[in-house]
């Protein structure tokens, strides 16, 4: 046990009186305050030389409390409530121990003034006992005992003789709470005086402020100590403080304070601060301040803290765990084809690789930066960006390219890019340079379901057997139908795949299919019904219970779950082909609304069926063209489909009836690329089993393409083969989308036709199809090609769009770019007479700095007439290259144009017309094939209107918005998400 000796202190004026004693201890109560409400204060003085902590030996406040502000306060029994001191008191000094919820009755203080706070015995009404205790709770000094001390202040008097443990009243002077509250300082009334000097602030503030170890989370600082007890360190986002430290007041770490943080309060010279956030600018403060051996501290040197920032980085990048899925080729021509996939989530691009050998040599290295055109693992960059969907050109014919897709992420991240090393991949074939001519029929039936009327006794092989004898006929589908009302089983199905693969040789492609749906009337079941073609298949798609391996409800043909969405989910060239189709079948909407998954699933829709149950083998029984207006107006609703010729076979009659054959240009004899080549619409119907026509546009696109090109489509048309003289050949031409059904565009009695369709405006979309006829009266209609006229394409690659926006006061050009070389220059030209040009302005390019760059410059005064303008691009080798002219008609007070808001869109699509007439129009949403996705008319008003546009059933990727305002197409592009 150690010894401690009491003293009691006497305060007179400034100064103590001391009487002699021995100092273990040298902590004495030297003043009591007792406030209104919570408002309690004790200030303990330690009257020896050297600093005193009291918690080592341990002291204590204790408190016996009297229930209710009455009588006088008693010392009975052990303490209410004690509380071990933990706080350091300097060499003449004072502290304060306080309430937590003191308020600012006493006006120099508040509750953050204690050096201590004890809400347990800091909560005395004037009757209740306090006093000092050592570590044994043997009583030190003592207050109160024997009186009331409500609403009063007590101050140790002058009248102390020695220490003593028991409270004599003589030694203390009460004072009201107003003398405490408007006492001097170093006045014996006010609380907090002391022995020790008053604190005085540093005379400088530390130096030398710097940072180290630095990451996107976290800072380390230091700086370089001045004569002070300690430095209060703040961290801000803001370059400075809206108020700095309050003399007095003492802030610990977490503290906000002038609208920052503070970091620590210490003598140590360094610190650190976490839980930050990246790319941001931190500021630091640095305060030096005194408090120990001083009275009325802390003091802090308010002017000019030593400050400095630092910048927190990006956090390092690191690799996407996911990669791209469902790799999709599509428009495979010998030259050309796009590849598209599936996004992933949480990645910021992708890298697409392109290579004729199955594997990389090397992956790409993360840090490293890969733009079109640059060489990797043996292959070629293809791109890199944010595009799901690449378009490649150039390539050679009957060549295999294998594609890499590798993820990445370079946003809000250091050392940019970091690749997944895990690709999604795939490889397509382009087609042979050339396309070979191949004739047969889809549509027919065996006595699997109701075929061989005739002789029931046949099977599948036998009917794929006689069709080998027919003349022009190297293919056979058998499309049984689907249901047992029809005569079909499940257990029928396999075999009827078995035969088929057993009947196909090298010149002779044997098929099986299946005929999905129901027949109605017009007018009772005609809506529900409807017969449609179906290969690519490996399932049987039904209705009926355990008839069936894939289930769609009986008749239903549209929306999730329809046989064409399970059409589509299946890949694998499956296709849909409309069997003797009625204006009433399908749900009685098909031909009305165009819906874009029918789109996708459909290829075909017959123009000439039958005759069903004849019997006839001399080939001098065809049907009549019975659908054709079926066809055409199929086209103008905005269908991509060719015509078919079935002859539905329901008796042993395959390919001798009549000589109508579907006549298909793929690349080879194979059930995979028959199916290929209807699903990309190379076909024709022709009445002539063996004609053999040539249709294409600008020399090299095939029938059935989806094509942008620049200039005018320029047609070629000729009969490399026929069997009788061809008396006329007639080119169709159509709007997709308008509704209206395509007519005669020119026409011609020889066997070739020559057209350049010069009319097909700039941005608009035609389809062309041919009607040939023969001496005889036989026909031949083709598939179209659907040709979007966009001189665009005369631009660099890099350059991606390119259009005007016609405000009222001014004409905005916005320009896109992907993959931009360094160092380009752009310019914009105007003209109004088409000869001279004026410069409107120029921008430096942005070089790669990222896969999208977007541009904008605005013609503040453009001319109220028929005016043009040109982008010109000059590359930094010098080479200067022109863009189509972009007609801007300002010759009315008003002008009209649409743009399309916002971009990019999830779900819905604004779209604001300005127009200064009264008409109809469209808006088209065009997809990057070239394929009209949606179809919106719209009544124009003269003025402002919105047109809301859902999109949320269409894929992420790149659409064009397009439509005619005052005779004039405009467009603009945008990106779903």
């Amino acid at each position: 046990m150690y010894k401690i000796q009491l003293l009691f202190l006497q305060r007179i004026g400034f100064s103590f009186l001391f009487l002699p004693f021995t100092v273990n201890a040298q902590v004495v109560i030297s003043q009591y305050y007792e406030g209104g409400g919570t408002n309690k204060w004790i200030e303990l003085t330690n009257i020896g030389n050297t600093a005193v902590n009291t918690a080592s030996p341990q002291l204590k406040l204790a408190l016996w409390s009297v229930t209710g502000s009455t009588g006088n306060i008693v010392f009975t029994g052990a303490a209410t409530n004690t509380y071990n001191l933990t706080v350091t008191i300097p060499a003449k000094g004072s502290v304060l121990i306080g309430n937590t919820g003191n308020g600012t009755e006493v006006p120099y203080l508040t509750a953050t003034s204690a050096n201590e706070t004890t809400n347990s015995v800091i909560n005395f009404n004037g009757n209740d006992g306090v006093a000092l205790l050592d570590a044994n709770n043997n009583i030190i000094d003592k207050f109160g005992e024997g009186i009331n001390a409500a609403d009063v202040s007590y101050v140790r008097s002058a009248s102390i003789s020695n220490p003593s443990a028991t409270f004599i009243l003589s030694d203390w002077t009460s004072t009201t709470l107003a003398a405490v509250q408007t006492a001097a300082v170093a006045t014996p009334p006010r609380l907090g005086y002391q022995l020790a000097p008053l604190c005085v602030a540093p005379a400088s503030q530390a130096t030398a402020l710097g940072f180290s170890s630095v990451t996107s989370n976290s800072i380390n600082g230091y700086f370089t100590a001045t004569a002070a007890d300690g430095y209060l360190v703040i961290r801000s986002t803001s370059s400075s403080l809206s108020s700095g430290p309050v003399d007095g007041s003492n802030y610990v770490a977490g503290n906000s304070l002038g609208g920052g943080t503070v970091i620590s309060s210490s003598a140590s010279t360094a610190f650190s601060t976490t839980g930050l956030s990246s790319n941001t600018v931190y500021y630091f403060f640095v305060y030096a301040y005194n408090n120990v051996n001083c009275t009325g501290g802390t003091k802090y040197l308010a002017a000019a803290p030593l400050s400095g920032n630092q910048a927190t980085p990006y956090p390092p990048c690191v690799a996407p765990a996911n990669s791209a899925s469902a790799m999709v080729f599509s428009s495979v021509t010998s030259t050309s084809m796009t590849v598209s996939f599936t996004a992933a989530t949480a990645v910021d691009g992708y890298l697409v690789v392109r290579s004729t050998s199955s594997t990389l040599s090397s992956n790409p290295i993360s840090g490293t930066v890969y733009v079109a055109g640059n060489s990797l693992g043996g292959g070629t960059v293809v791109s890199a960006g944010n595009s799901t969907s690449i378009n490649q050109t150039g390539l050679s014919g009957s060549t295999t390219y294998y594609f890499f897709v590798f993820t990445y992420n370079n946003v809000n991240c250091t050392n940019a890019p970091a690749y997944n090393s895990t690709a999604l991949t795939g490889n397509r074939a382009t087609d042979p340079a050339t396309l070979s001519y191949y004739f047969g029929n889809l549509h027919s039936h065996s006595s699997y379901s109701d075929g061989n009327a005739d002789n029931t006794s046949k099977i599948p092989a036998d009917d794929y057997a006689f069709a080998k004898t027919a003349m022009c006929m190297d293919f056979l589908g058998i499309s049984e139908h689907n249901h047992a009302t029809a005569g079909m089983s499940i257990s029928n199905w396999q075999p009827g795949i078995v035969q088929a693969t057993a009947a196909t040789t090298s010149n002779f492609v044997a098929m099986h299919g299946q005929e999905w749906g129901v027949i109605g009337t017009q007018g009772t079941a005609g809506d529900h019904a409807g017969h449609v073609i179906v290969y690519g298949m490996d399932s049987l798609v039904g209705w009926e219970a355990g008839n069936y391996q894939i289930n769609v409800a009986k008749s239903t043909y549209l929306g999730t779950g329809g046989l064409f969405d399970i059409i589509n989910r299946h890949g694998n060239n499956a296709f849909a082909s409309l069997a003797h189709p009625d204006n009433y079948d399908y749900n009685n909407v098909l031909n009305i609304v165009y819906d874009v998954k029918a789109d996708d699933a459909i290829a075909a829709t017959a123009i000439e069926s039958g005759p069903a149950f004849s019997l006839d083998t001399t080939y001098t029984n065809p049907a009549a063209i019975g659908y054709y207006a079926f066809y055409k107006n199929m086209l103008a609703k905005g269908y991509h489909l060719g015509p078919s010729i079935d002859h539905d076979n329901h008796n042993l009659t395959f390919g001798h009836t009549a000589k109508t054959r579907l006549a298909i240009m793929a690349t080879s004899l194979s059930e995979a690329n028959i199916l290929d080549a209807i699903r990309k619409m190379r076909f024709y119907a022709t009445e002539d089993c063996a004609a053999k026509i040539s249709f294409t546009i600008n020399t090299s696109i095939p029938i059935g393409s989806i094509v942008t090109k620049a200039g005018a489509p320029i047609i070629s048309v000729s009969a490399i083969f026929t069997t009788n003289a061809i008396t006329s050949i007639k080119l169709m031409y159509g709007v997709p989308g308008s509704g209206t059904a395509a007519t005669t565009l020119t026409s011609t009695t020889s066997s070739t036709l020559n057209y350049t369709h010069t009319a097909l405006a700039n941005l608009a979309t035609g389809y062309y199809f041919i009607d040939i006829t023969e001496s005889t009266g036989a026909r031949i209609i083709t598939a179209p090609i659907w040709y979007t006229r966009d001189n665009a394409a005369l631009r660099p690659e890099f350059l991606t769009s390119l259009y005007t926006v016609n405000e009222t006061d001014r004409v905005i050009l916005k320009w896109t770019a992907n993959n931009e070389p360094a160092n380009e220059v752009y310019e914009i030209q105007r003209t109004v007479d088409g000869i001279s040009f004026s410069k409107i302005g120029s921008v430096n390019g942005k070089g790669a700095t990222q896969s999208q760059l977007n541009y904008a410059m605005e013609d503040l005064n453009p001319v109220n007439a028929l005016a043009y303008y040109r982008l010109v691009q000059k590359a930094a080798n010098g080479k200067i290259t022109y863009s189509e002219l972009l007609a801007v008609d300002r010759s009315a007070k008003k002008v009209s144009y649409f743009v399309a808001y916002p971009n990019p869109v999830k779900n819905m699509v604004t779209v604001k017309l300005v127009s200064t007439q009264m008409a109809k129009t469209s808006v088209l949403i065009v997809d990057m094939s070239g394929r009209i996705v949606k179809n919106i008319p719209v009544q124009l008003n003269n003025g402002d209107q919105y047109l809301p546009v859902d999109m949320t059933g269409l894929q992420s990727g790149t659409y064009l918005i397009k439509t005619v305002l005052n005779n004039r197409v405009q467009q603009q592009l945008i990106n779903k998400l």
